[in-house]
């Protein structure tokens, strides 16, 4: 089990995820796409993730809302492509496992 937090706030329907910073870092700002906000620290990390509408988001991707109330891991990836930034969400509630593509433009 990882040391990520993971929080469902049913009532506003949003799921965060954050694995923290390090000693060395602080946060530094957002990358804000409406429906998912990345946080990001000093060192360039993405170190968090807040899905808005996250019931809707995972029944659009064949999940029941009830896999948001039971995820019980979680780990956040990120790739740089030419002109985008792709960060991954591997979540596991049960035995149930999801690797989600979030991309994001650059500027």
């Amino acid at each position: 089990m990882s040391n990520v937090l993971i929080e469902y706030n049913k009532e506003e329907d949003i799921l965060v995820i954050h694995k923290g910073f390090k000693p060395d870092e602080k946060f530094k700002g957002n990358i804000d796409l409406g429906y998912v906000v990345f946080d990001l620290s000093t060192n360039g990390r993405i170190v968090g993730v807040e899905l808005m509408d996250a019931s809707k988001f995972f029944k659009n991707m064949g999940f029941k809302e009830s896999f948001l109330e039971k995820i019980s891991d979680a780990h956040i990836k990120s790739q740089i492509n030419p002109g985008s930034l792709v960060v991954f969400l591997m979540l596991k509630a049960g035995a149930e496992e999801m690797r989600i593509p979030i991309p994001a433009p650059l500027k």
